[in-house]
């Protein structure tokens, strides 16, 4: 495995704000980062679609952000994202996945959002959606095997079904997640 590659500063406002505060590949030390979204954003509402039933064995909601467990194509990484002071996101990572999932976070929480076109006024439902989640944003979270596997299961059997297989094959097949919380 290659030694990590430095951060650059940040490109924009919307990217990152301050670059990692600790090293992760190697240690057991995780990697920190701070996210200043370009607008308002509700970490639950956008990262909710990824749980897979509530709360699935990749994903864990916790007052104030969530917990995911991936394989990253560096290896395993767990991520914790939380909203902290004056809308910043503060995004802490673990195990040889972590510089991966760091990197990942504008993404996964809809950096590349553009709502600007949109207009929804012609719709009365669209419209209180739209007023009612201010903080919704489409996330794009790089895992297509985890975004996959349980969308093919979904197609084939009820819902809760396909959760409980979900959860399955990761309990069968996963590996202990690297740090403090769930499985990769």
């Amino acid at each position: 495995m290659s030694a990590p590659a430095s951060f650059a500063p940040p490109t924009s406002p919307v990217e990152a704000v301050r670059p990692p505060i600790a090293p992760a590949l190697g240690t057991a030390e995780p990697l920190r980062t701070v996210y200043r979204p370009n607008g308002p954003l509700d970490v639950h509402s956008t990262l909710r679609l990824i749980a897979r039933g509530g709360d699935g064995p990749c994903y864990r909601r916790v007052p104030g952000g969530v917990w995911l467990t991936a394989r990253t194509p560096l290896g395993g990484g767990t991520l914790h994202v939380s909203t902290v002071r004056d809308g910043e996101v503060e995004a802490t990572a673990w195990g040889p996945g972590a510089e991966w999932m760091i990197d990942g976070v504008p993404e996964l929480l809809g950096r590349d959002d553009d709502w600007s076109d949109l207009d929804v006024s012609r719709s009365p439902l669209l419209t209180e959606v739209s007023r009612r989640n201010p903080g919704l944003r489409l996330s794009r979270n790089r895992l297509v095997f985890e975004m996959l596997v349980p969308s093919i299961l979904e197609q084939k059997v009820t819902a809760l079904e396909a959760w409980r297989a979900w959860r399955l094959l990761v309990r069968r097949h996963g590996d202990p997640a690297p740090g403090p919380a769930l499985r990769a």
